[in-house]
């Protein structure tokens, strides 16, 4: 990845957030880091069978310019999909772009308390 001009899709990326509600528990929701463009490409996809029943997931290669902000527990949001984050590679260990190794299709659950 050499080109900004590859970077086409404008993506949101979101970060987990926690809250104590009126009667002491905690709840979770997303909230948005920041939008960027990226170029996204799906690497492969695989059928489980998990809990009684078939579970599809596709996983992609999402490209960014560099940020700081994003972590494993971030996911990726991009027209109605999410993409959750399971590595990060800093291209070339230059800080210009990173490479986003996601999945779609898996529920994840990653509260940080």
């Amino acid at each position: 990845m050499s080109q900004v001009g590859q970077l086409r899709h404008q993506i949101t990326l979101q970060g987990q957030g926690t809250t104590r509600d009126s009667g002491g528990g905690i709840s979770s929701g997303w909230s948005t880091i920041a939008s960027v463009y990226a170029d996204i490409k799906p690497k492969s996809g695989k059928e489980v069978y998990a809990q009684g029943k078939l579970v599809g997931s596709v996983s992609h290669e999402i490209t960014v310019r560099y940020r700081t902000d994003i972590t494993n527990a971030s996911r990726i949001s991009f027209d109605s999909k999410l993409f959750n984050i399971r590595a990060i590679i800093n291209v070339d260990e230059r800080d210009r772009f990173l490479k986003l190794l996601c999945e779609q299709g898996v529920a994840t659950w990653k509260l940080k308390v």
